[in-house]
Order: structure tokens, then C-alpha cells, then sequence
């Protein structure tokens, strides 16, 4: 039986690397980590969801959508035309936030690695 503590080379970042299951005790102290990667997540994506959301939206009311220029959407009265266009134009930031997005992933991922070494050689010099 393979046993496992979490003062064990094979238990990274609470993760017990040779049973492939969470380590209990680690469990929570993880949440940090995973907050940290779904914010650089939303922030990378949400132009994404802006193109996404304007397309749907411009085909739910039979209006054309383009990058083009402001085609007119009348939707309940009013023209949302200039609203879709601009929700469309956000794409355009992905261009920048994909990589930084990529490079904050790969930032937030050492950062983390280096405070888990720092904190383990902590607990075994105690």
C-alpha cells in the first residue's frame, strides 16, 4: 500500500502525484490557487464572450454584424446597432490579452511553485 504525507516529495501543491487524487489536508489550501488561475482566465477570455454574446444577439433579431461598419438592429424600439458594432470590435483585444493572459498564467504558475518549495523547506527545517 502506497502511503502518502504531505510532507512528501510525491505531494505537490496537494496533490499526491502517485495516487492521482486529492490529498486532504491540502484541499483548501489550494482554493488560492485556483481563484488565482479562474481570474486570469475571465480576464484573458472576455472579449471572447463579447464577440459571442453581440453575434447571438444580432442573429436572434435578423441583423447583420460586421466589423465593417454599423449596420442598424432595431430590437424593442430602439437601434442597438452601435452597441453590437462596439461589441463586436472588443475581439480586437485579443490580440493583447491572449498573450499577456498566457504570460500571467505562466507568472501566477512559478510564483506559486517558488511560495510552495519556500513554505515545504520551512516545514522540514522546524
Amino acid at each position: 500500500m502506497i502511503t502518502s504525507r504531505p510532507g512528501s516529495l510525491w505531494v505537490v501543491a496537494g496533490f499526491d502525484l502517485r495516487l492521482g487524487f486529492p490529498y486532504n489536508a491540502g484541499v483548501r489550501k489550494i482554493r488560492g490557487l485556483v481563484i488565482g488561475y479562474a481570474v486570469i482566465l475571465l480576464l484573458t477570455c472576455w472579449p471572447i464572450a463579447s464577440v459571442a454574446a453581440a453575434g447571438i444577439i444580432a442573429s436572434w433579431n435578423g441583423c447583420t454584424l460586421h466589423e465593417g461598419n454599423v449596420n442598424p438592429c432595431i430590437v424593442n424600439g430602439q437601434d442597438i446597432g452601435r452597441t453590437l458594432y462596439s461589441m463586436g470590435m472588443m475581439g480586437w483585444f485579443m490580440i493583447a490579452l491572449i498573450p499577456i493572459g498566457a504570460i500571467a498564467f505562466a507568472a501566477w504558475t512559478t510564483a506559486w511553485l517558488i511560495w510552495f518549495v519556500v513554505k515545504r523547506r520551512r516545514a522540514g527545517a522546524a
